[in-house]
């Protein structure tokens, strides 16, 4: 037995340049015997607000940050955190909460509850837009472990002079200001010879390329 908590459609496109993600709290609690019920969060484009049935729902418990699922026991609140990059361009995002028991009844003896699949409590749902940062710098740039002589996130080409006789290419690493993104490293294939560090902010088109000629 499935029943589901529906929040409405949202026009996401509006936000279509910036950082998307919706957050929410669970509480789970009251689980008793072997049946436990679970809690999914399901994502629709197409649900028309009435039928559940005829709508192409996305599981994406998995793309959660984190989820509560231990209904046996009251741990209090959960938050938890979906990014919603994938939809930030459709126009009727409906996020669902869907109840699902796997058979299992709800039993006493003598007063007391000795099955049950467990009860669930969905609050504080919350889609937040933030803009996307445009900081493509490096805070280190370095070369074997080593940060490049007299490093500045505003210069983006660096002559290093390697020890006399040496043979093995080093290896380059950057450390972006932004923690959130990735860059690029293409190490020299031989000496003399350059490696770059590409760093993409997250806007997508900022773009600093450091480069260190050995």
């Amino acid at each position: 037995m499935n029943t589901y908590a529906i929040v409405n459609a949202v026009d996401l496109t509006q936000y279509a340049n910036r950082s998307l993600e919706v957050t929410f709290l669970t509480k789970a609690w009251e689980g008793k015997g072997t049946t436990a019920s679970k809690l999914k969060v399901l994502i629709s484009t197409d649900y028309n607000g009435s039928n559940i049935g005829t709508a192409t729902w996305t599981n994406v418990t998995a793309n959660l940050d984190r989820i509560d699922q231990m209904v046996f026991t009251d741990d209090g609140w959960t938050k938890s955190t979906l990014d919603l990059e994938t939809w930030r361009t459709s126009t009727t995002v409906s996020l669902a909460f869907q109840y699902e028991v796997a058979g299992g009844t709800i039993s006493y003896n003598r007063g007391r509850l000795v099955a049950s699949p467990g009860k669930w409590q969905v609050s504080d749902v919350r889609f937040t837009a933030y803009d996307k940062l445009v900081d493509a710098n490096l805070s280190n740039l370095t070369f074997n472990g080593s940060t490049v002589p007299d490093f500045d996130a505003a210069t983006l080409i660096y002559n290093v002079v390697l020890p006399y006789g040496t043979t093995v290419v080093p290896t380059v690493a950057g450390t972006p200001v932004n923690s959130n993104i990735t860059p690029l490293v293409t190490d020299a294939t031989a000496l003399p010879g350059s490696a770059t560090v590409e760093v993409t902010a997250e806007d997508g088109t900022t773009v600093k390329t450091y480069t260190i000629n050995f």
